[in-house]
């Protein structure tokens, strides 16, 4: 890793710390992207700008600083400006020289400085490079791992090379399958418990499932699927099913199968047992309801008879082992932020390839000069209206998926599936139905708010149980939303 002084940006807005990785540099944001692209040393084709989001926060400030390269440059390809995470690409008019600006925070969230990302991104490579030479390949060489654009890319990479390994090709599902999961999958479960509308006195307790994805991606459904409207549920095959269900006349708990009101709309979780609800769930899922007394049945199924290739499992794995490496660099003042990054990182690494896993379309932002009228689009495709921002009309629109091969919503959607299971009941007995309902405050994807403890959950260092991690003191002020609960502080515990 190399820091480069304020000298040697002696005429740019560039911060005073600068940071190097292979190709790659870490830097705090100029005023405008042209200060990255005007002083970028020559060998660095891709820029990383940590902290918050450039141009002072607000998507209309972003693309203003995106839009402000300088005459030497000019934006180049698919182009994507957003708050979370950008995808920016610029062509040198004269050289042909390209330069890809990106944000660190998906990498490694919105506090890693420079020198911490640096220090994060280096010892990352290091720490899977010994991850995937584990067996050092089939002829027994060292083939180091390199961080790509984003955490979904480098994940994607990975298990394509894992892959190509033994020889493994998973053949994508049909493609109207494929839409039909992605229509009626969704990620996890985020909502307010019961003791949300009162408060809690006393704190909160918050368990978290360290790296839970990884220990849900395990048996994934392989092989050729069957569509069928059957009425039978099959134990022991993966399948999704759409099911009509109600819950049992006694259950005073939160609802177990998450419904829609509109296509796309947030989900809700009905308790009444007066009438049938209808959606679409994951195998895992429908046979919870039926062990807690349920009424389910069946109208429509997929189900993939053969038995797992394990698409997943060596991958899932790898990534396990180099975040067990992290402890290497923890309990020190001076490296826990560069742990801490790291971990962020392989959560990220996990999580968003397993997202990109659905094939949905890639967002791109495409601009045009205000008097270019009749270059605006007429709708197809359109996911942003155009609107004009800084002096151009604006708008973003689909793209084709990336890596058309690894196009298989049914992975993503059993894992956010087998993950929102394992919210209320998993094999450990832990979960939100294992806990009075008057005691929930809170569920958010892989942790759970509660106002008691559960001295029984304790941390034994096994991927996706939940442990204590968070303590928040009372007393807690009733939350209307989500929002109101992520905004209170906490203390790890």
């Amino acid at each position: 890793m190399e820091t480069l002084s304020e000298s040697y940006h002696p005429r740019s807005d560039v911060p005073e710390i600068t940071c190097r990785v292979n190709d790659a540099m870490m830097m705090t944001a100029p005023a405008t992207v042209a200060g990255v692209l005007e002083h970028v040393p020559p060998d660095v084709r891709r820029v990383y700008i940590t902290g918050k989001e450039p141009g002072g926060g607000g998507i209309v400030n972003v693309r203003r600083w995106a839009q402000a390269c300088g005459d030497s440059w000019a934006p180049q390809g698919d182009q994507y400006v957003s708050l979370a995470q950008p995808r920016l690409t610029y062509r040198h008019k004269l050289t042909g020289r390209v330069v890809y600006v990106l944000r660190a925070a998906p990498w490694f969230g919105d506090d890693a400085t420079p020198a911490v990302a640096a220090g994060a991104w280096e010892a990352l490579e290091e720490s899977l490079s010994r991850a995937w030479n584990f067996r050092k390949g089939r002829a027994g060489e060292w083939r180091p791992v390199r961080l790509y654009g984003t955490p979904a890319t480098t994940g994607r990479l990975l298990l394509e090379r894992q892959w190509a390994e033994t020889g493994r090709v998973f053949e994508p599902l049909p493609a109207d399958v494929q839409q039909l999961i992605r229509d009626t999958s969704s990620q996890g479960r985020f909502e307010l418990g019961p003791a949300a509308e009162t408060g809690a006195p006393g704190g909160l307790w918050v368990y978290d499932a360290a790296f839970m994805y990884a220990s849900c991606s395990a048996e994934l459904p392989t092989g050729p699927v069957h569509h069928d409207h059957g009425h039978e549920v099959e134990r022991y095959v993966r399948g999704r099913y759409r099911v009509q269900f109600m819950a049992p006349r006694s259950w005073h708990h939160i609802g177990m199968l998450g419904v829609r009101d509109e296509p796309g709309g947030p989900l809700s979780y009905p308790v009444d047992s007066s009438r049938w609800h209808e959606t679409w769930a994951d195998g895992c899922e429908v046979q919870l309801a039926l062990e807690y007394g349920w009424k389910v049945r069946a109208v429509e199924r997929l189900l993939w008879p053969e038995r797992s290739a394990r698409p997943l499992d060596t991958w899932a794995r790898r990534l396990v082992k180099a975040r067990e490496a992290v402890s290497v660099l923890e309990g020190s003042d001076v490296l826990e932020p560069v742990a801490k990054a790291m971990r962020f990182a392989l959560r990220a690494i996990l999580v968003q390839t397993i997202g990109a896993l659905t094939g949905t379309p890639r967002k791109v932002t495409r601009t045009a000069p205000l008097e270019a009228v009749e270059s605006l689009p007429d709708g197809a495709g359109v996911l942003e209206l155009p609107s004009v921002q800084g002096g151009e009309w604006t708008w973003t629109e689909a793209a084709p998926p990336a890596f058309e091969s690894m196009q298989h919503p049914e992975w993503s959607a059993h894992t956010w599936a087998k993950a929102r299971s394992r919210l209320l009941s998993d094999t450990h007995g832990a979960g939100a139905l294992r806990v009075p309902p008057g005691e929930l405050y809170a569920l958010a994807l892989d942790s759970i708010a509660v106002t008691a403890p559960v001295p029984e959950w304790t941390d034994r260092g096994r991927i996706g149980e939940f442990r204590l991690t968070q303590r928040k003191r009372g007393p807690v002020p009733p939350a209307a939303t989500l929002r109101d609960y992520y905004a209170m502080t906490g203390e790890p515990a």
